[in-house]
């Protein structure tokens, strides 16, 4: 077995490990960023709000699951979710495909991401996607093999599959998602306070940015804050306060430009 995979004949064994087990905060990936290769881009991101870390081993993987922690509707993200053996190579059977192998052993499948979505009526569905880089990687002969593996599988489960693309994942929601992830994963304990706070900064400032308040009010909250705009990315983060994320970078955004969400 290399770093990244597990080879078919090890599945049992990797399965009575808790691998690619539990529901929720107890959730085991099949591979973690501890089982790659040290040179592969992987990350561990805090996810506080579903009480646990997701192992992601691509930047690709790490921009979709902050913006799936940031659906309210996601109650659950299964990562590097493990595939049944059994159930792909018989599709590789019926497809006349050939199995993703190494050294020529059959290695164990996995999806990027199963994903729990709760509706308005508390009602659960599940909906499972692959994060590739670009179109043209989708070309490759191989990795078109393992996708349609992959859509027959899940096709078969009556799962909803799809692939998403890192090359898409650009622009200001996702850099207001990397920005804001640390600010979100620290608990809001002073809600009221912030509001407050961010309340006398729109009655003073509406029309300053918040990259400039620090010059503008530098001492306007006193020692209560690490910088005088933390009050306002603490509310958006914890999604108290909205703007505009999907075309604003949240730093160049005037402070009338946040409405409050509850």
């Amino acid at each position: 077995m290399r770093e990244s995979c597990v080879y078919v004949q090890d599945f049992n064994n990797w399965v009575k490990k808790g691998r690619g087990k539990g529901r929720y905060e107890a959730y085991s990936p099949w591979i973690t960023t501890q089982d790659c290769h040290s040179h592969t881009a992987r990350f561990r991101v805090p996810c506080k709000r579903l009480n646990r870390l997701i192992h992601c081993l691509s930047n690709g993987e790490r921009l979709a699951c902050l913006a799936l922690e940031w659906n309210p509707r996601v109650v659950e993200i299964r990562e590097q979710f493990p595939l049944a053996p059994i159930d792909t190579l018989d599709i590789c059977s019926e497809l006349n495909l050939i199995h993703p192998h190494v050294q020529g052993k059959n290695i164990v499948m996995t999806t990027d991401f199963l994903v729990t979505l709760l509706d308005e009526e508390g009602n659960e569905s599940l909906y499972a996607f692959q994060v590739k880089e670009n179109e043209a990687e989708l070309d490759k002969p191989r990795v078109n093999a393992k996708l349609t593996i992959e859509q027959k599988y899940w096709e078969r489960k009556g799962i909803p599959w799809s692939v998403v693309l890192s090359s898409n994942m650009k622009g200001p929601r996702y850099d207001n998602l990397l920005f804001l992830a640390r600010y979100r994963n620290t608990d809001l304990t002073n809600y009221s306070q912030c509001m407050l706070d961010f309340k006398r900064l729109l009655s003073e400032y509406p029309h300053i940015k918040l990259c400039d308040l620090g010059e503008v009010c530098p001492n306007f909250f006193g020692k209560r804050y690490a910088t005088v705009c933390e009050p306002v990315l603490f509310l958006v983060a914890h999604q108290k306060l909205s703007f505009d994320m999907e075309h604003e970078l949240v730093l160049n955004a005037p402070v009338g430009e946040f409405k409050c969400l509850q």
